[in-house]
């Protein structure tokens, strides 16, 4: 959660850091956050996609979420976003009530399943939002309202989430993905074991399993599969090794599969990554 003083009704903070803080996550709060600069693929709910640097997301109160950045191991390249966050009663138990709210409370009701926002309304907002950050009183109050307002119009807001989808998450949910996602991330370059996994975790693999795909949204294979695209990511960015080696070093068995992998996570080849992000410096 964003911290929050006795002085606000609602937080707003911009974080420039090396790799986004949170792991697979949710709260009570309404979140919606813009990245400002970073790329790297983004879980809410039970939906799964790429991001880049202009995304922007409103996620309704306790959806899991996560962003997970490529880390590409430029000294001036950060994990750099703005995030809202309020509660739906901060401003009063039935401030969204109002007539006049009826836009943004349907809007919030539609956060359940998280919104994607693009083109000319996320750039507006985008800037909306830097300018918030030095606002204090009333003023800033007002603005939130009417960015809210601005949202609500906009009638090509894209849902993630599945409309099925219910998220039931609780703590110890939390701590075990956390031992989940720690466990992949520090053997995903040498053999994952998932049988090894499953019994630190009390379970049978096929009970995690099946336990992953209901908690995350995906299976625990593809998950695998992210991260070592992930750390292939920064290779392919930073060095000259060829994707062949690159592929084993992230823990792919053979080359053909890393291909197939990185082409269905990153909507392209490795030596077109490679090439795209070298024109980009």
């Amino acid at each position: 959660m964003v911290p929050q003083t006795d002085r606000e009704s609602f937080a707003v903070r911009e974080f420039k850091l090396k790799r986004f803080p949170s792991g697979w996550h949710y709260h009570p709060e309404i979140e919606l956050t813009w990245v400002v600069e970073s790329s790297g693929r983004r879980w809410v709910g039970d939906h799964v996609n790429n991001y880049q640097a202009g995304d922007l997301v409103l996620i309704g109160p306790n959806v899991p979420h996560y962003w997970m950045n490529d880390e590409t191991g430029r000294p001036d390249e950060m994990a750099h976003s703005i995030v809202i966050q309020f509660r739906r009663d901060c401003f009063g138990a039935d401030f969204f009530s109002l007539v006049e709210m009826r836009g943004v409370d349907e809007l919030l009701k539609r956060s359940m399943r998280g919104l994607q926002f693009d083109g000319a309304v996320r750039d507006r907002v985008a800037g909306r939002m830097s300018g918030l950050l030095g606002m204090v009183g009333l003023p800033r109050f007002v603005e939130l309202v009417s960015i809210l307002g601005e949202l609500a119009k906009a009638t090509d807001a894209k849902p993630l989430s599945s409309p099925g989808f219910t998220p039931r998450p609780d703590q110890g949910s939390v701590e075990r993905v956390d031992k989940i996602y720690e466990y992949i991330a520090r053997r995903s370059a040498s053999d994952f074991n998932h049988a090894e996994l499953a019994g630190l975790l009390g379970m049978s693999p096929s009970g995690l399993s099946h336990y992953f795909k209901r908690t995350v949204g995906t299976t625990l294979s593809s998950f695998v599969a992210e991260v070592r695209i992930g750390q292939a990511c920064r290779h392919l960015i930073l060095g000259d090794r060829p994707v062949s080696e690159i592929a084993f070093k992230a823990g792919f068995e053979n080359l053909s599969s890393f291909n197939a992998w990185f082409r269905r996570l990153r909507g392209m080849s490795p030596r077109d990554f490679r090439q795209s992000h070298r024109r980009g410096s």
